[in-house]
């Protein structure tokens, strides 16, 4: 099955607002001093804003992300071994090598900044110094073995590619046991039991090919989207609430209902949004999206120390308005970097992103071709 031109491009139109929702999720509550990552007390209206953005709205980033990427893996998928082969081929690519480039690279330059007296307290770990590892750490820090990446948002790539893998049982499972294998993969979500991946990873992916296997169709709850965008509201309010009173391990199923609703929402929210005139801007911006879903950190530890060394919160405000532009400051300086670097350098940029799409030279319109692939975060299809 080949997919529309319009779920083409409501793909397309939200990947980058996903990944300005990693961005904040990885800025909540770890305002680090500079010289410590241990941060400071956040006042409790500040602590309750953080929780609404980056445990509650965009915590959906990453299971659509996952759905988005299965879905589009099995797109247009009959089941030959030579479909897998190719695709293998093409994940290599757009997975393989940048994942490689961006932790070797970032290896690098944390040995030669913690060499530093003046540059290292910005980029302290706690572990021994990185120039001490041995031959094996280097490896579990490049690959992310027991561990996260070095680069440690490549983690969900690091996933990918092993769910990339596993694609010949994932198709087998969606194929026969279908709705049995969704909820083992459910139980084990809402019970966070991780295997070789995390349980979410596989959850999600496991939606998206199950949804592209079989044929499904993901506009059923398109004409529902106020009541479920209520409900994702409602949720969040209380979750938040819950988590800022301390009770986050009691509201879990709230939290996992939260997310559920919050991926429905969204993605019925992308048929009102194809129909403004953002979409040619967020379809423009999706090009760059996996560009900043890989600079922005360390970037953004870098932005909250240097921030927080001069310019120290003490009130809720100050802490809130810290908050939403230390996340900007950062989306927008790895988006500057990535269109300088298309721009002027568009070979490295096309190893550094794996070779997804080229960027065109100005906002494109809001609908693709028919049938056209819209390549996800993770790769193209």
């Amino acid at each position: 099955m080949r997919i529309s031109a319009d779920i083409s491009e409501r793909i397309r139109i939200i990947r980058f607002p996903l990944i300005l929702g990693v961005i904040f999720i990885h800025n909540y509550a770890y305002l680090g001093l500079a010289g410590t990552d241990a941060g400071t007390a956040i006042p409790s209206s500040a602590l309750f804003i953080e929780n609404l953005f980056s445990n509650g709205l965009a915590r959906i980033a990453v299971p659509l992300f996952y759905i988005m990427s299965g879905y589009l893996f099995f797109n247009d998928f009959v089941g030959f071994p030579g479909e897998y082969v190719d695709k293998f081929k093409r994940r290599a690519s757009s997975l393989l090598v940048p994942f490689l480039l961006w932790n070797v690279g970032l290896l690098i330059l944390y040995i030669i900044v913690q060499s530093f007296q003046p540059t290292k307290v910005f980029l302290a770990l706690h572990t021994k110094p990185l120039i001490n590892y041995s031959v094996y750490e280097y490896m579990r820090a490049i690959f992310g073995i027991g561990r996260d990446p070095i680069s440690y948002q490549f983690w969900f790539i690091r996933d990918l590619m092993i769910l990339v893998l596993m694609s010949p049982v994932i198709h087998y499972l969606a194929t026969r046991l279908r709705n049995s294998m969704l909820c083992i993969c459910l139980i084990f979500w809402l019970l966070n039991i991780d295997t070789i991946i995390n349980s979410e990873a596989l959850l999600f992916f496991y939606i998206g090919s199950y949804l592209s296997i079989n044929r499904s169709d993901i506009k059923y709850f398109d004409r529902q989207y106020v009541t479920v965008t209520l409900a994702f509201i409602l949720l969040t309010v209380v979750d938040a609430i819950g988590k800022t009173s301390g009770y986050a391990d009691k509201n879990i199923i709230i939290h996992k209902t939260m997310e559920i609703a919050g991926v429905v929402s969204v993605w019925t929210l992308t048929k009102v949004l194809l129909k403004t005139k953002t979409s040619r801007l967020l379809a423009y911006l999706s090009n760059y999206a996996f560009f900043v879903f890989a600079c922005h950190e360390p970037l953004l530890r870098v932005l909250r120390k240097l921030v927080f060394r001069y310019m120290y919160p003490h009130t809720n405000g100050s802490f809130i308005l810290l908050y939403f532009t230390v996340s900007l400051i950062d989306a927008a300086l790895s988006l500057g970097v990535g269109l300088l670097l298309h721009n002027f350098f568009p070979g490295v940029y096309g190893i550094a992103t794996g070779n997804r799409s080229k960027a065109p030279d100005e906002p494109r319109s809001g609908v693709g071709v028919q049938g056209a692939k819209a390549p996800a975060l993770s790769g193209q299809s």
